[in-house]
This record gives C-alpha cells, sequence and structure tokens, in this order.
C-alpha cells in the first residue's frame, strides 16, 4: 500500500505530464483498490474506484468501464453483507452489475461477462435469502 500511495504522491506532483500521468493514476488506483479488497477494506477499495471512475470518465478510458463498475457493485455488496451499509443499496448494485454486464457485452469482454454472470446468480440468491428471512 505504501509503495502505491509512494507513486500516487510523485503521479499528483506531475513528473510525468498528460495523458500518461492519468492512465498511470487509473492504474495504480485500480491496483490500489484490489489490495484493499484483499485486504477486506472495502471502503477504502470504494474510494478508490471512485476515483478510478472519475479518472476514466475524464480521459476517455473507456476500457476499463465494466471492471470498475463491476469492482464497485462488488465491494457495495460486501458493505451490505457486512451489515456497514443497509438493503437499500441493492437496487444501485444491480443498476452497476447491469451497466458492467451491458458495457462488457458491447466490447466483447467475456472475462467481465464471465464474472459478472457469476456475480449476478450470487446477488440474486442472496437477495432471495434475506427476503426469506
Amino acid at each position: 500500500i505504501r509503495i502505491y500511495e509512494m507513486i500516487l504522491r510523485c503521479l499528483n506532483a506531475m513528473y510525468i505530464g498528460e495523458p500518461d500521468n492519468s492512465r498511470l493514476k487509473l492504474s495504480v488506483r485500480n491496483s490500489l483498490a484490489m489490495v484493499y479488497e484483499a485486504q477486506r477494506e472495502y471502503r477504502k477499495a470504494l474510494i478508490e474506484i471512485e476515483k478510478c471512475l472519475d479518472i476514466a470518465i475524464r480521459n476517455d478510458c473507456g476500457y476499463i468501464m465494466a471492471t470498475l463498475l463491476s469492482a464497485k457493485a462488488f465491494n457495495i455488496t460486501k458493505l451490505v453483507e457486512c451489515k456497514v451499509l443497509g438493503r437499500e443499496q441493492i437496487p444501485e448494485i444491480i443498476k452497476l452489475s447491469q451497466q458492467a454486464y451491458c458495457i462488457a457485452t458491447a466490447r466483447g469482454d467475456k472475462k467481465v461477462m464471465f464474472s459478472m454472470d457469476i456475480f449476478l446468480k450470487k446477488l440474486f440468491k442472496y437477495i432471495d435469502g434475506l427476503e426469506n428471512q
């Protein structure tokens, strides 16, 4: 984590010019989000994913949007499961998941399509379990 943070400080100091700077920030922040996910720090991961989405939108980096949207849906789901966020987040999770799936389909990204298919099946199974409680 410290290495990623040090790289981000250097990028923020603009030692590397645009557009390479933004693309590197996107890559580093996305990697940092994955580390936070692995450590089950879903809130921190979500913050980094939001920053990635902002960078991707501002710099026309559509190639990573499906991955970021699916990661956002995953982290919000984990926060709901941990009861950090409430069930009212479920419609947002479904919307993000559908957006990720549609973008992946349009881009022909079979990896994201496959992972989103599995994620959505687990999500709907989880929702069914909540409704039966």
